[in-house]
């Protein structure tokens, strides 16, 4: 957790956890000001070892997560999972306020969404 504050809050001049300078409640921010930090790191796996032999890392560390429950879950899985449902089904569930809104705005009207 550390290492990722230092990767992005510090080295792109992010906002400080906890600091002294936060926006108003409500207002549906963390920070003002500049708050918001990223940082994207690509690592080519090619370039430390055969990527075969990375992939097949990666595959026995995956099934040894995920033989340490039940109940785990691996990101990406219930989007996955709720994808291949939905493909299966012909639908997307959307709410009514939702379905509302893209009439409107089919029909040629405003909407909010």
């Amino acid at each position: 957790s550390l290492i990722v504050e230092l990767l992005t809050q510090a080295l792109c001049n992010g906002a400080i956890p906890g600091g002294p300078v936060k926006a108003k409640v409500g207002t549906g921010r963390k920070w003002a000001g500049k708050s918001w930090a990223n940082t994207v790191i690509v690592i080519n796996p090619a370039l430390l070892m055969p990527l075969e032999k990375y992939k097949a890392r990666v595959a026995e560390i995956v099934d040894h997560v995920k033989k340490s429950g039940p109940t785990v879950v691996l990101p990406g899985e219930i989007e996955k999972r709720k994808r291949d449902e939905n493909l299966a089904k012909g639908t997307i569930p959307v709410s009514q306020g939702l379905f509302d809104n893209i009439s409107k705005l089919a029909a040629g009207g405003q909407a909010r969404l």
